[in-house]
């Protein structure tokens, strides 16, 4: 008996996971998920889709500077503004602290890229306020083409880490198209 009430306390529980703390994202889980049905509607029918991950550089100095409180603003700033500028049906997750994944459906990487650029030049452009502080934020985005013979959502993922980090690395703030086209296969584009 205390078995199963252990497991209904749990799976009460489990929505709440599953619901990012921020109003209007997906979860990291709840995203994972919809990226791997993209994949298979990609490989099904063909439909061509873009992953866009979006990375904020030096977060920890917000958090820092202007404690918890201001990075958890300036997250929910962020995640407001990333909302507003989705097209119909696309979705925004929160994949880690300072992590965002725009889910573009039925999109070529041709508007991946445009959205992503405007995405990276918005936040630079951008100036958060809480308290007595202004904070600037910068992005590195990297950016995976979602078509028929790719491989599976978490490789898609680690394409697309792989590109913010090399965006990173060769310019900060900057912009990067990975593909994952078989299993455990990153291949850098741009």
């Amino acid at each position: 008996m205390e078995h199963r009430f252990a497991q209904e306390v749990l799976l009460d529980a489990i929505p709440d996971i599953e619901q990012d703390p921020l109003p209007g994202l997906l979860s990291r889980m709840q995203a994972v998920e919809r990226l791997q049905r993209l994949v298979e509607s990609a490989n099904r029918w063909g439909v061509e889709h873009v992953l866009c991950y979006v990375d904020l550089e030096d977060f920890r100095r917000v958090n820092a500077d202007g404690g918890r409180g201001a990075g958890d603003t300036i997250l929910n700033e962020i995640g407001v503004w990333l909302r507003q500028r989705i097209r119909p049906g696309d979705r925004v997750a929160r994949m880690g602290s300072d992590e965002f994944a725009i889910l573009m459906e039925d999109a070529p990487l041709l508007e991946g890229i445009r959205f992503g650029r405007s995405t990276r030049q918005g936040l630079a452009r951008r100036s958060f306020r809480h308290g007595m502080g202004d904070f600037s934020v910068a992005a590195s985005i990297g950016l995976v083409p979602i078509f028929r013979g790719c491989s599976d959502a978490a490789d898609i993922l680690a394409a697309a880490d792989a590109a913010c980090r090399q965006a990173q690395e060769v310019y900060p703030s900057g912009l990067r198209v990975a593909t994952a086209r078989a299993p455990g296969e990153t291949r850098l584009l741009i």
